[in-house]
């Protein structure tokens, strides 16, 4: 929600070129994220239903991240290395210059997804309340930054506001969950551990179906 306030934040300091820009890389980034929308309404459910210990959703939902990060990463790469010539490619010979906001954007969105679903995890462990606020307040606050960094840097200031409220949202959700749960959420890097990752998924749909 927060990077589509910002085009209408950029709209407000300007041109209409800029919040084109922007747009084309919102659009790089919303593709991006269907594995991570889809894995949210997996996830959710899953902790909500969670009768034990709830220490003991840390390898379910570090496994889940491995798998969502991965695949988010692989969607990216295109953009992140060939986005220079791809983005014109997509969207016209107009949209060069949305390559560095898109870099920007999706490189915060890898962030988020490594991070992992604690914000899932805080939800429906009772800590609705202390997560409400703090997303209300980023909120909040994203609207002057973006206006800010929107007359400062255009499509990339707003793109860099944007990032850096997101990314910081997720990781205080994440050192919340830990904080308060005893649960780890982030994705695993270690090719062993995304190896044994990938495993167990495939086992929870074997056995699940």
């Amino acid at each position: 929600l927060i990077p589509q306030v910002g085009v209408v934040t950029l709209g407000l300091v300007r041109s209409a070129d800029d919040v084109a820009i922007l747009s084309a890389g919102l659009r790089v980034l919303m593709l991006c994220s269907l594995i991570a929308g889809a894995a949210v309404r997996v996830i959710g459910p899953r902790v909500a239903r969670w009768n034990g210990p709830v220490e003991a959703l840390t390898p379910f939902l570090r496994n889940a991240s491995t798998l969502v990060f991965w695949s988010t990463f692989a969607c990216a790469l295109p953009f992140l290395v060939a986005g220079r010539w791809l983005i014109p490619f997509i969207f016209g010979d107009a949209f060069i210059d949305a390559w560095p906001p898109t870099v920007i954007l999706l490189l915060g969105l890898l962030a988020n997804v490594y991070a992992g679903s604690s914000g899932q995890l805080l939800f429906n462990t009772g800590h609705q309340k202390a997560l409400s606020r703090v997303v209300l307040v980023s909120g909040l606050a994203f609207v002057p930054l973006s206006l800010a960094g929107g007359a400062l840097g255009g499509a990339m200031g707003v793109a860099v506001t944007s990032t850096v409220l997101i990314t910081g949202l997720n990781l205080w959700q994440a050192r919340a969950a830990l904080r308060w749960s005893g649960v780890r959420t982030w994705a695993y890097l270690a090719p062993e551990d995304i190896r044994r990752a990938v495993q167990d998924i495939v086992q929870r749909r074997g056995t699940d179906g």
